[in-house]
């Protein structure tokens, strides 16, 4: 018998050898065998009819339907892998604990990846969760830190009611009638369509949860702090805080605080709606809401809709058809700027305190007669009039409207603002006496004034802008002040491509210029275009022709992808190389397709997206990436649907995300619907999720990225080709309307250019017309720049701020972008861009390179209230026309004295306030005559009134000289040189010269190196710097010496004593003649000359003798060897043949 502790290990393999003995051993065998442990997984079908439990050491497979009976309780450990087979469910009839934790969720998920199973389902038998007041779980069915994958029917309730904490469904959603206590849903990611029907006494409660597939339908709910990426739905009642939605229906009375919408926002009457953001939608209340404190912003409606009496006040409304429309009430305190259509139509709502500015169409229509008509601003408005008023003189005579500000204090032209008796004698009239004479100071501010100083036109110079406020600001909000040319927002046109076309291909190359790829009917063209000259080009074609294909730039290189190629789509890939003007083919597509769309990501792979097959007749959803540098592609996330024509409508951000807007959904042949939805795709995530749909209803547009925006141009409507533009903000997922193209078209690219400008090129402005015409746009934020110097509040109502302009910035036209103060009622100002200036030079001004970084030191005076410092720059050509400094405790601050302009290179400022054993520091700029401010240099820190540090020397040049060489300069390098710093010789001051802080030079004479040696090398700095440096050794070594000659150079041997001359170079007083390398007694003549004397024994015998000199350490060493021939005394004897005939 054998026993398996309860503890071993699943599927494990254990051996054994079974003895087996018989007849006193005489018969005896030895078996082996193993015994392995039961699975790890288990399989599970059926009905529970037990308390149970579920652990993590195993993995359960659902094989069949598991169902939980009534009276039971099924516990799911932490960690539990739960795996279901294809279809299947769990059912819960009694209780389910499945209660996981951050470190070890639970796992519902399908056994085979990719396949689904059915879904979590609490019947009506099934346990109700309790909570208690706080809604902490008590009791009854709990999913928590669970993740639910795979199931296409997600988590369902049967009148029954779980509590759900931090569980993920990824596709399946929550369809749920709910039991007799209520939802609680708390920290959740919930994918899929949410329909929840009212359990309990109360309303449902959504705390800290992210929806992001579907819509979601709620009865009577508590959200809070949670996201909505579709609509959300309310069928009674709701109470909405801190949380994100795309748009939102509420049939009953809603309190909503804190929201950011991008969408639509309806709610019942006795609504609330506070302190909100909403981009892209409208606010539509029932009677007697109150709307209050929202910021509304770029929605192609009426901003704020009450339907009856409401209360409206202290909202910003930028960029509307409408502005607010009630039909009675209050209307206050409201700032509505920008609109379309008409500002306010307050029926007969009380209209005080509000400001309207830049309304295109009336500020307030009447049609009703006003409770009130009082303190409001109506300033820069473009209607032909601030106030029309349809009210019948029949029923008013006059209609009060005093104290109201026009913009002026002349009432004989407020008067012309207004539509009344005036205008028609049916009419009532106005009574605007007595108006204001200056803006009311009750309703929101607005920017009244920019002024410039100096006045515009504006040359190389610095120039201050003051922008005056209507009332007092809060001066701790930040105005953010900028200037671009005057061209933003605007078309030009541009030369026309030389192959008229449709459904070419428009790619911008890393090398600046665009090009013009294929097109109708399947061509081969490339033409070259370059922004800069307006000039095209023709290129190499492609190999083979193509049209509705995808292209894409990467690596200086230009990848075109599929297509319709003779009457059928590819997969097919050429490369061209545009610095060679050729084409290569690549590694094909996995999926052949056309009508896809091809972009270029920022982590530098190549997307195909979606597309169209011919031979399957498939749309299709799939994404393929491929990678330039290895000529290889890889599956990527598929689209949530299938797409085609969407060969102009995928763009690359450099956010990491890919966009995809437009093209057509195709569910069967009988059911085609346009895209209207933003799909937004993580490179990094491989995730793809909704955004907010374009407004127009068209299709056939094309897309250009450009500026952390996308553009939306062009396309078609029933019946005609449009030349609309819509821009999406990226940053926060809103759409607004921006010029019109000049020509309608259809099938054009569109591309931004390496100037940031955008082209359409192309396409076709009706049937089988096509286009040749090139149309450039230069969009909001082109050559945007920041002014930002010497930003502050002069006061509560004036801001100003400074900018240097130089030859950097053209000559031209510009306007003046604000934005972003707020007044002190929390009101931020409309943007405003009505203030022009122009820049315009004397001359041309060269394009001088910035000056080059000063050098800088500074020192005190052994106090804290005095620091001086002098700036050096190298300007060899001149240019430097002005100097700025400023004092900082750290680095190139200027906390201490703000900058500063001077003409000179030194500066003391006197009265400081230095604060003890704190650090200052003195920075240095130089500007030249273009205006152009070099990099900043950084002083040494001053400490306490430090002096100058002492220099510190770290090298010279030349190191080393030989004796008798001539005069020479040593180069001094190191540390804190001023002008009055002297090189020092041994200790003597020499003739110096000061080249910078890091470098001085000294005229060393010939006198100096006579003699071979060590020398010290100091310098020596006086007040203000630091004494005398630190040494470093200078060598003068003796040169080797050189013969050129001997005098005599030979001798008749058995002469008397004589003195031999050695000419040559480079000798010494050291210098020695060694003969047969004997030294001997030599005189020094000169560097030239040596003479030794040559004693009669030395010649003797005849031979010869070999004559060197020799020169001591430092240097020397042996020269060249000349020979010193003695004669034999015997005369010359000359030897002849013997010949014997």
């Amino acid at each position: 018998m054998f026993e398996i502790d309860g503890d071993a290990g699943y599927n494990h393999s254990m051996q054994f050898n079974l003895f087996l003995s018989a007849n006193n051993g005489d018969y005896q065998t030895e078996l082996e065998f193993n015994i392995i442990t039961k699975s790890s997984i288990e399989n599970v079908s059926g009905t529970i009819i037990s308390d149970t439990l579920w652990t993590n050491d195993k993995t359960y497979h659902v094989t069949g339907n598991v169902g939980v009976a009534p009276g039971y309780t099924l516990t799911i450990e932490p960690g539990t892998n739960v795996r279901f087979t294809d279809g299947y469910s769990l059912n819960i009839g009694g209780n389910l604990i499945a209660k996981g934790t951050a470190e070890l969720p639970i796992l519902f998920e399908p056994v085979t990846v990719g396949n689904n199973w059915n879904q979590i389902l609490f019947d009506d038998q099934s346990i109700d969760a309790q909570v208690d007041l706080q809604g902490e779980y008590l009791s009854g069915n709990i999913l928590e830190h669970v993740q639910i994958s795979g199931a296409s029917g997600g988590v369902a309730c049967n009148y029954s009611t779980p509590f759900i904490s931090n569980i993920s469904i990824d596709d399946g959603g929550l369809n749920c009638s709910l039991g007799e206590t209520n939802l609680w849903i708390k920290d959740s990611l919930i994918g899929g369509e949410i329909n929840i029907s009212d359990g309990g006494m109360e309303a449902e409660n959504i705390i800290r949860s992210t929806f992001t597939n579907e819509s979601v339908v709620f009865g009577s709910i508590n959200i809070d702090g949670s996201q909505f990426n579709e609509k959300l739905t309310i069928t009674e009642h709701g109470w909405i805080n801190d949380s994100t939605l795309r748009s939102l229906a509420i049939y009953g009375r809603g309190e909503i605080d804190n929201i950011i919408g991008r969408g639509d926002i309806e709610v019942g009457g006795l609504s609330l709606i506070a302190n909100s953001t909403i981009y892209g939608g409208y606010i539509f209340a029932g009677e007697n809401s109150v709307i209050t404190d929202n910021n509304i912003e770029d929605t192609y409606f009426t901003a704020v809709t009450v339907f009856g009496n409401g209360t409206i006040t202290n909202n910003r409304i930028i960029k509307a058809e409408k502005g607010i429309v009630s039909g009675s009430g209050i209307i206050e305190n409201n700032l509505v700027a920008y609109t379309s259509g008409n500002g306010l139509e307050p029926g007969t709502s009380a209209v005080r305190h509000n400001t309207l500015i830049g309304v295109e169409g009336y500020a307030v229509y009447l049609t009703d007669i006003p409770d009130a008509f009082e303190f409001n601003n109506f300033v820069f408005n473009v209607g032909n009039y601030d106030v029309y008023t349809t009210v019948q003189r029949t029923e008013a005579e006059t209609i009060s409207a005093s104290n109201n500000w026009w913009g002026t204090q002349d009432e004989i032209t407020a008067r012309g603002r207004i539509y009344d008796f005036m205008s028609d004698y049916n009419l009532a009239t106005l009574d605007i006496a007595p108006i204001l004479t200056a803006p009311s100071q009750t309703a929101p501010a607005y920017i009244q004034d920019v002024s410039l100083t100096p006045s515009s036109p504006v040359g190389i110079q610095r120039v201050t802008f003051d922008i005056t406020f209507s009332k007092l600001m809060d001066v701790n909000s930040p105005l953010l002040t900028s200037f671009e040319p005057i061209t933003t927002n605007t078309w030009e046109t541009k030369s026309d491509m030389p192959t008229p076309r449709q459904d070419l291909c428009i790619v911008s190359a890393d090398n600046g210029k665009i090009y013009a790829i294929g097109g109708y009917p399947s061509l081969k063209n490339v033409e070259e275009y370059d922004p800069e000259l307006d000039q095209w080009t023709i290129k190499q074609p492609m190999q083979i022709g193509r049209q509705t294909f995808g292209a894409a730039a990467a690596n200086g290189k230009i990848y075109v992808m599929g297509g319709f190629i003779g009457g059928t789509d590819s997969a097919t890939v050429e490369e061209y190389d545009p610095e060679t003007d050729t084409w290569t083919f690549k590694s094909p597509m996995p999926s052949a397709r056309y009508t896809l769309g091809v972009t270029k990501a920022s982590n530098g792979l190549i997307y195909a997206i979606g597309g169209h097959n011919r031979s399957t007749g498939k749309t299709l959803a799939v994404v393929e990436a491929y990678d330039p540098s290895t000529d290889t592609w890889v599956a990527k996330a598929s689209l949530p649907y299938p797409i085609d024509n969407i060969q102009y409508n995928v763009v690359a951000s450099n956010n990491g995300k890919i966009y995809l807007i437009g093209g057509r959904i195709i569910h069967d042949e009988y059911n085609l619907e346009s895209n209207m939805n933003i799909l937004e795709y993580d490179i990094d995530l491989d995730i793809w999720s909704k955004k907010s749909p374009i407004p127009s209803e068209r299709s056939s547009y094309s897309l250009a990225y450009s500026n952390n925006k996308i553009y939306a141009v062009g396309g078609v409507i029933p019946g005609s080709r449009i030349n609309w533009v819509e821009e999406y903000n990226i940053q926060n997922d809103s759409w607004q309307e921006v010029a019109e193209m000049p020509t309608a078209r259809v099938f054009f690219g569109l591309v931004e250019g390496i100037n940031g400008k955008i082209y359409a090129i192309g396409g076709s402005s009706e049937a089988y017309s096509y286009l040749s015409t090139v149309e450039e746009y230069t969009p909001h934020g082109w050559e945007n720049i920041i002014i930002n110097a010497n930003s502050h509040w002069s006061d509560s109502i004036q801001y100003s701020s400074e900018y240097e302009f130089t030859s950097i910035n053209p000559i031209g036209d510009y306007k003046i972008i604000l934005e972003g103060a707020m007044d002190q009622t929390g009101i931020m100002v409309a943007p405003d861009s009505r203030s022009n200036f122009t820049i315009s030079y004397a001359s041309e001004i060269a394009d001088y390179p910035p000056p080059p970084e000063p050098d800088v030191l500074a020192w005190g005076d052994g106090t804290l209230t005095q620091l001086s410092g002098r700036a050096y720059v190298d300007d060899p050509d001149g240019l430097i026309t002005t100097y700025r400094y400023a004092i900082g405790t750290t680095p190139g601050n200027n906390d201490v004295i703000n900058w500063t302009e001077t003409t000179l290179t030194n500066v003391t400022r006197t009265g400081l306030n230095l604060q003890s054993d704190q650090p200052c520091f003195l920075s240095f700029q130089a500007r030249n005559v273009g205006g152009i401010w070099g990099d900043i240099g950084i002083s040494n820190p001053v400490v306490n009134g430090s002096s100058l540090p002492t220099s510190m020397l770290v090298n010279l040049s030349p190191m080393m000289k030989l004796t008798g060489e001539t005069d020479f300069t040593l180069t001094v390098t190191g540390d804190f040189f001023i002008e009055e710093s002297v090189v020092r010789w041994d200790g003597v001051d020499m003739p110096t010269s000061f080249i910078n802080p890091t470098e001085l030079q000294a005229l060393i004479s010939a006198s100096e190196i006579e003699d071979a040696g060590e020398y010290s090398v100091t310098v020596f700095t006086p007040t203000p710097g630091g004494g005398l440096s630190n040494a470093l050794s200078f060598t003068v070594e003796n040169p080797v010496p050189v013969i050129t000659s001997i005098d005599p150079d030979s001798v008749t041997a058995g002469g008397t004593d004589f003195m031999l001359t050695v000419n040559g170079d480079k000798f010494t007083e050291g210098s020695v003649v060694r003969i047969e390398g004997s030294d001997r007694s030599t005189t020094f003549i000169s560097a030239a000359q040596l003479e030794v004397q040559i004693l009669a024994s030395d010649t003797v015998e005849a031979g010869e003798v070999s004559i060197a000199v020799f020169t001591p350490e430092p240097g020397g060493g042996l020269s060249n060897v000349m020979i010193f021939v003695i004669k034999s005394a015997k005369g010359n004897i000359l030897y002849l043949p013997l010949v014997i005939h």
